[in-house]
């Protein structure tokens, strides 16, 4: 299993493994490719992410900017990161580059990818009657990445679609609110009982979310 550090100003060593596969043939010119997960999201605790690259029988993977390499070559594997939310600063979520070599076969050759990571969030409803209507109050937050750093901060200025459960069993987006400063939204809606919830779309650096449902 790798532990993936963060770079800092006085530089942190990168976990010692392969980053080439043990072929003498030269690689070709890199290309796209995918890999998977593309993408993560962390909350309070560590994570640990499993890596593959699909369309390589054995493999290598680099990102150079938060210090980390994973693989897949003959007869050995690591292919886990530890990631963990304490090494990071919540400037360093967003996109990252990744450096890949490929083998099939006797044929290497050079690809390239894209990694994201993501702070994580949570949205929380109450649904009240009021008169025919039906009022739908929340908070939306997103969990902070460091050592000893408060663990939520309120989100503002978000987008939140209120959703009801209609009779064919679909959610229907009833008003798309903002957040305000405190990260509270409100939306009142002119309908009887139905099943409620709240979804947020996420961003590039910030994960998406659903609520827990409540009927009322």
């Amino acid at each position: 299993m790798t532990t993936l550090l963060r770079r800092t100003v006085a530089g942190l060593a990168a976990c010692a493994v392969p980053l080439a596969i043990l072929l003498s043939a030269q690689p070709a010119s890199a290309a796209s490719c995918k890999i998977t997960p593309s993408s993560t999201t962390l909350y309070q605790r560590s994570k640990n992410v499993t890596f593959n690259v699909p369309s390589a029988q054995y493999w290598t993977l680099s990102i150079a900017d938060i210090n980390l390499s994973v693989y897949k070559v003959d007869g050995k594997a690591d292919r886990i990161a530890t990631f963990s939310p304490s090494r990071f600063a919540n400037a360093d979520a967003g996109s990252y580059a990744v450096k890949v070599q490929r083998q099939n076969g006797t044929a290497i050759d050079s690809c390239s990818a894209s990694f994201h990571l993501k702070r994580g969030t949570d949205l929380a409803i109450s649904v009240k009657t009021v008169s025919s209507s039906r009022k739908v109050t929340g908070t939306l937050k997103r969990v902070n990445f460091g050592a000893g750093a408060t663990k939520w901060q309120k989100l503002s200025g978000q987008k939140v679609r209120v959703q009801y459960l209609n009779g064919k069993g679909s959610w229907v987006t009833a008003r798309t609110v903002k957040t305000s400063k405190k990260g509270a939204f409100s939306a009142t809606v002119k309908l009887g009982k139905h099943r409620w919830r709240a979804t947020y779309a996420g961003t590039g650096t910030t994960g998406a979310r659903t609520s827990s449902s409540v009927t009322r």
